[in-house]
């Protein structure tokens, strides 16, 4: 009944106006000689100002009142209403004798106590209270799929229906990281570590962020897994959890034993029955300090997003005034579902169009059986000069990214000696045409493939200026997952598009005033 009512458009006001207004014609016959009810059923609602004691006047109740004149047209001859006297409802069906008998309308209104009686038992229920229906939930697709959801987080995480505030499908991104945490646990894993100096305490620090959390539904996250694929819950509290260490680190041990806790806190990791991705733990140390570690999985925030949520946690703690206000991370996946697949398809099959004259890296690959994901990889820093990066990029009009994707073209080039490589690149997904996508807190970067033409011979400034151009066009269809794009490729599933990643990281200006003296470093 509740999804009848709501898909009704505009409440029924456009029913109304078609049947009684509008002129005859093909498409409105249908609803102007749809046949009339018998019964019309109308819920009064509750009078609170009249129940006031301030209010001068009161209801009458127990009073029969005609419902029309002698003369109005009896379209729904009968009528039943539903009102609150005191603290019950009381049920009043007007029905002209020829309808219903006295007996009948007497079972019916039995009947109609009787069912309300099981239904609110059933609404008590602790296993079911808060359940919800597809209307609630449309972004899920089906009510099998509500259902589901909702089993998964009872069962596994113990998460009843009146403890989540909202549910909602993962992107394709946040499903390809979750399926690498589902093997491997410290997949993906991320950390911060500060230190608080002065009167500042990790117990308020906890405070703070809860206060943050409850306003910020991202911060609130938990996902499930179903036969219909992966979903995020948002749940009412904030379930992070807070650990202080039970013994006092010494200023000379601190670097070892902070390198100790961080891997053993990576390798546990998190997995699909945890009920929070944020974990916090403090550890006294002999100097005062209190060091902290922040422990959360990269399905859930992206690094501009780290930056807005320390932003925002500081001047909560500082108890200074924070100006911006965070765009909800469904307001990103409800712009994902509106997309038109057509036009990305077309571009992506363009873009991608000499795919079979791409190599791959004639490199060895790395044997990682038996390893662990913190022995994978392996870090080489380089520096590139920044006023020669600005003058190259003032001259040619071209951004600090451009000019790095093109670099990167001319190595993939010399090591594959093909005049087409591709690679993937990184994508903030801040571009997009949603309002407030720069603050929103969530995952919202891509990766998605640059194949660039290295032509022999070539001018460097041009090709730097051609991948510019294709960046700027790669803007709009940046939100496409892998997996699509590479069907559209035509590449097959296990195959590959890429074997090198390129990524340029851009953050968000802080807006904190860096010139006070801070307990946090």
């Amino acid at each position: 009944v509740k999804q009848k009512l709501r898909a009704v458009p505009n409440k029924g006001l456009s029913y109304g106006a078609i049947k009684y207004l509008a002129p005859d014609s093909t498409e409105t016959n249908r609803v102007k000689t749809h046949r009339h009810y018998n019964l019309a059923f109308n819920y009064l609602g509750r009078f609170q100002e009249m129940k006031s004691d301030k209010s001068m006047f009161e209801p009458v109740e127990d009073l029969v009142v005609p419902q029309k004149g002698d003369k109005e047209t009896d379209y729904i001859p009968g009528n039943v209403s539903l009102s609150h006297a005191g603290d019950t409802l009381l049920l009043q069906v007007a029905v002209p004798t020829w309808l219903y008998s006295s007996d009948e309308v007497i079972r019916l209104g039995r009947s109609w106590c009787e069912w309300m009686n099981r239904i609110v038992d059933h609404c008590l229920d602790t296993t079911t209270i808060g359940g919800r229906t597809l209307s609630d939930v449309p972004l899920l697709g089906s009510a099998s799929v509500v259902e589901d959801v909702e089993t998964e987080l009872l069962s596994g995480l113990k998460l009843r229906p009146l403890d989540i505030e909202d549910v909602y499908p993962v992107t394709p991104l946040q499903s390809g990281l979750l399926t690498a945490m589902i093997s491997d646990p410290a997949e993906y894993v991320l950390q911060s570590v500060f230190d608080i100096r002065g009167d500042f305490d990790f117990e308020r620090l906890e405070t703070c962020w809860k206060s943050l959390a409850l306003e910020t539904p991202l911060l609130r996250t938990v996902f499930v897994s179903t036969v219909h694929g992966l979903f995020q819950a948002v749940t009412n509290e904030d379930l992070s959890e807070w650990i202080m260490l039970p013994a006092t680190w010494l200023s000379d041990e601190i670097d070892t034993l902070t390198k100790e806790y961080l891997d053993n806190d990576r390798q546990r990791g998190f997995t699909l029955m945890s009920k929070s991705y944020h974990r916090f733990a403090a550890a006294r140390i002999s100097d005062g300090r209190i060091r902290v570690f922040w422990t959360h999985h990269h399905s859930l925030m992206d690094g501009w997003s780290l930056q807005l949520v320390m932003d925002k946690l500081l001047s909560i703690c500082y108890g200074e005034e924070y100006n911006a206000t965070f765009v909800p991370f469904k307001d990103h996946i409800e712009w994902l579902a509106q997309q038109d697949e057509e036009p990305s398809r077309l571009f992506w099959e363009s873009a991608l169009a000499n795919s079979d004259q791409s190599q791959q890296l004639a490199l060895p690959k790395p044997h990682l059986d038996g390893q662990t994901s913190q022995t994978k990889y392996k870090a080489l820093a380089l520096t590139v000069p920044l006023p020669g990066m600005t003058s190259v990029c003032r001259k040619l009009g071209v951004t600090p990214s451009s000019v790095f994707r093109a670099a990167w073209s001319i190595v993939l080039q010399q090591y594959t000696r093909s005049e087409y490589v591709t690679f993937g690149s990184v994508v903030s997904g801040r571009d997009t045409g949603l309002d407030g996508v720069d603050k929103i807190i969530g995952m919202l970067i891509n990766t998605v493939p640059i194949q660039v033409h290295v032509s022999t011979g070539g001018l460097t400034d041009d090709l730097i200026v051609d991948v510019h151009r294709l960046s700027t066009d790669i803007v709009q269809y940046s939100h496409c997952s892998l997996v699509d794009v590479k069907r559209w490729a035509k590449v097959a599933p296990e195959g590959q598009l890429f074997d090198t990643i390129l990524v340029y990281e851009n953050y968000p200006p802080s807006e904190m005033d860096k010139s006070k003296l801070r307990p946090f470093t």
